[in-house]
């Protein structure tokens, strides 16, 4: 029954990758200006904040670094090879890359972990699956959000972005089914797969702040930007301030450190 569940979960969660839908109304060019604003802070945001402190509970300060700039230097080479690839096809134009490759990467090896750490909070109980399945939609809403901007900006058309970034939010369930069968390899790879996301995270934020200051000069183009960090910032304050954590580690937080403490208390607990 605990599989049911985690599947249930898992493409409620991979749902959530089509909400950028809603908001083309805005204009797709004011879409994408507030989308990049908002993708820098979400990814420097998740990687400051969550990411970064969990990979250093999991592994040495030298591995984690290590394994970053693995991260990183990868994502030069997708962009490199992968979006140039994708832009010769469609544009002619691909000597600077693409960030589809880069982001669909960073995004998938997420997705994974997300859908590991709600497979281990299933198999702890219903209540705490639910639990972390809510929470990791309240951190993916923005996060997919942005995606999808950073898709459409990088001259993809909205079927073939949502489509790509549905697909990438599906590989969830290769995490959530693979813990249900197997939870003892989730530490193991943790070490390795958070700081390879946290490197790809850096590396597209970094491009995207890189593209929003040579756009700054334009009006249109800098209100979008800023709208977009604006509202970054503020989710993060919300997240931060209003998502409650409990002492005793049944609550549900706002990161997937306490995430994973949540899980591992619980199934403690149970045992």
């Amino acid at each position: 029954m605990e599989l049911i569940y985690i599947v249930i979960a898992l493409l409620a969660v991979s749902g959530v990758s089509l909400v950028g839908l809603l908001l083309l109304p805005l204009g797709e060019e004011r879409f994408k200006h507030i989308s990049s604003g908002l993708a820098v802070v979400m990814l420097l945001g998740a990687a400051a904040l969550d990411l970064l402190p969990e990979a250093l509970e999991m592994a040495s300060g030298s591995m984690v670094a290590f394994w970053l700039a693995v991260g990183f230097f990868l994502s030069v080479v997708l962009r490199r090879f992968v979006g140039h690839e994708h832009r010769h096809d469609h544009s002619g134009h691909g000597h600077k890359g693409s960030l589809v490759g880069v982001v669909l990467f960073g995004d998938a090896l997420h997705n994974f972990m997300d859908g590991a750490l709600i497979g281990l909070a299933f198999l702890a109980s219903t209540e705490v699956g639910i639990a972390a399945t809510v929470a990791v939609m309240a951190h993916e809403i923005p996060q997919e959000i942005a995606d999808f901007g950073i898709l459409l900006g990088e001259g993809l058309s909205r079927a073939r972005a949502l489509f790509l970034n549905f697909m990438s939010a599906l590989v969830s369930l290769l995490g959530g089914v693979g813990i249900w069968f197997s939870s003892q390899w989730l530490p193991a790879i943790s070490g390795v797969v958070i700081p390879l996301v946290t490197g790809t995270f850096l590396y597209i934020a970094f491009v995207l702040a890189r593209a929003m200051w040579r756009e700054f000069s334009e009006p249109e183009a800098r209100r979008g930007h800023l709208t977009g960090i604006g509202v970054g910032f503020l989710i993060l304050v919300l997240l931060l301030t209003f998502v409650p954590e409990d002492d005793h580690g049944q609550g549900i937080v706002d990161d997937h450190e306490d995430e994973a403490m949540i899980i591992m208390h619980s199934i403690s607990y149970a045992e």
